[in-house]
């Protein structure tokens, strides 16, 4: 019902950007937007996803959301940082026609290594850790999207060179860096890269209260562990329920990470828009990671094989295909830091993309002094990936249809 002195405006009338003068909260009291808060897209997803299609607003600030000049006054102030462009991307620094630098990795895998103790601290003392902790916490986005930004494709290889003790503290950083990057592939601004940051870091923890079997990708489970299993989103979702240096939006997005943009996923099973933007881009990355890792009973696929297999799930609408593509963009279709194969029987190392075609990246023959090149600037072609034996495994066009028949949202 309408309160006396209230306007009704429909988010289909709202100019993204507008701020109110006013709190707006919903009938039962919720606040949906703080006053002086610009309006994005986000916030408006996040409304809907509640159910509120309409927002009770004061008179006054019913114009300006509408994008409308109030009569007599000033246009409506939109704040500048949503509308100016503030994309991490323009801030990335250029390393394509430079040789690996040792420092600088040196200097990441140390910074990726404290990363991951520090979550593992954490997670050790979940449901006790201070408040200095989880602001400590909350800062890791931060620092990985200063590597990224340093050098984008060595911030990957270093992600996925460290490993400690705790194989779900390392899940969880390296989720955050390749989050960070495929979100400053898709052009968004430095709140939006945080905030894929800080998601992916967290959206895990609530397995920290499951027995250790549950946080070990390898581990076989039974039907009823598997169901156990598939309630951790939730779990995540209480457990942060009173960490208040954790936001509601943070916590909506773990939620949705495991589910999939046709509706497979879990815990809920939604579809579609009502998925949060950037748990559609954590749902492609967790995914990749679950396949380019060890598994029930099997060694890691390989990661070649394992971006074949999501694009060909991206084909039927499994994940969004504009982040799919940046996520491809990000890691190429013969990812970095794996190994190829080249047509004069050579071996060489992926290190970086390339700008002009993400099939075509930037490599380094193995046992060679040879600066890294890309392969597109000579006759050399890829034949085949190369696997690390002992370590990965291939994906068969069988396993790959054999995946898709049953229920694939179980592996990720």
């Amino acid at each position: 019902m309408q309160d006396q002195g209230t306007v009704r405006v429909s988010l289909d009338e709202i100019s993204l950007g507008a701020t109110c003068r006013f709190d707006i909260s919903d009938e039962l009291g919720i606040l949906l937007l703080g006053n002086g808060r610009p309006l994005t897209a986000t916030v408006r997803d996040q409304i809907l996803e509640r159910g509120v299609s309409f927002l009770e607003v004061h008179p006054d600030d019913a114009k300006s959301l509408r994008g409308e000049m109030p009569k007599g006054g000033a246009p409506p102030v939109v704040s500048k940082k949503s509308v100016v462009d503030k994309s991490v991307k323009s801030r990335v620094v250029d390393r394509a026609s430079e040789a690996y630098s040792p420092k600088l990795a040196a200097m990441m895998r140390s910074k990726v290594s404290s990363a991951i103790n520090f979550v593992s601290v954490v997670g050790s003392q979940i449901d006790w850790a201070s408040i200095c902790e989880l602001k400590s916490l909350r800062k890791i986005p931060t620092t990985l999207m200063a590597l990224a930004e340093e050098d984008s494709a060595l911030a990957i290889v270093t992600s996925g060179e460290a490993q400690s003790p705790d194989p779900l503290a390392d899940r969880c950083v390296r989720m955050s860096v390749l989050a960070i990057g495929t979100a400053i592939e898709l052009g968004m601004t430095e709140n939006e890269v945080v905030q894929a940051g800080t998601s992916g870091l967290v959206h895990d923890f609530g397995l920290y209260r499951f027995p250790a079997k549950f946080r070990d990708p390898s581990s076989v489970m039974n039907a009823d562990e598997v169901w156990q299993y598939r309630r951790h989103p939730t779990v995540t979702v209480d457990l942060m329920a009173n960490m208040t240096v954790i936001s509601d939006e943070t916590r909506l997005i773990a939620h949705q990470v495991h589910e999939r943009a046709d509706g497979t996923g879990y815990p809920r099973g939604i579809r579609g828009t009502i998925i949060h933007p950037i748990a559609k881009l954590l749902s492609v990355v967790d995914a990749f990671l679950s396949l380019t890792g060890p598994g029930p009973g099997r060694l890691s696929f390989s990661q070649h094989d394992a971006m074949v297999f999501l694009l060909r799930q991206c084909g039927r609408g499994v994940f969004d295909s504009t982040v799919m593509r940046a996520f491809l963009n990000q890691l190429t279709l013969y990812p970095i830091s794996s190994r190829v194969e080249l047509d004069d029987g050579s071996i060489a190392t992926v290190v970086r993309r390339h700008d002009s075609s993400y099939a075509t990246p930037v490599i380094q023959t193995v046992g060679a002094d040879a600066p890294p090149f890309p392969i597109s600037d000579t006759e050399r072609t890829i034949v085949n990936t190369v696997v690390q034996e002992g370590k990965e495994i291939r994906m068969t066009n069988e396993m790959m249809n054999a995946m898709v028949q049953a229920d694939s949202s179980s592996l990720f």
